[in-house]
């Protein structure tokens, strides 16, 4: 994931409704005033979700490092059943001429 970011590639990403819930819970722990990583935060596994890294992928995949109106490639869809995963898929990747579209504005552009 990391390395498709960096290389700027066309990128679809899905994540699990807990993490985003997850994720609006710990983030004022999580970050500063500045919305800057706290230095302070440490997280201790839960029964509930074991590694925080998970959330760090998902703040990775959304560019949460980034300006929001300076975001470009930054998919990272929602889902609870994995029937969800599937309806994902169909409307993301169903308009072939869509997805060629997409994937040359990502070739022109920058993060």
């Amino acid at each position: 994931m990391l390395k498709a970011i960096e290389l700027n590639k066309p990128r679809w990403f899905i994540a699990h409704r807990d993490i985003t819930v997850a994720r609006q819970l710990l983030k004022q722990f999580m970050f500063d005033k500045n919305s800057d990583p706290n230095p302070t935060f440490n997280y201790r596994p839960t029964k509930v979700m074991d590694d925080i890294r998970v959330i760090n992928l998902y703040n990775d995949t959304i560019l949460n490092n980034i300006p929001i109106d300076k975001r470009k490639g930054h998919w990272v869809d929602e889902y609870f059943r994995l029937s969800d995963i599937l309806k994902y898929t169909e409307t993301q990747f169903a308009d072939t001429k869509r997805v060629i579209e997409i994937v040359k504005q990502m070739q022109t552009s920058s993060i």
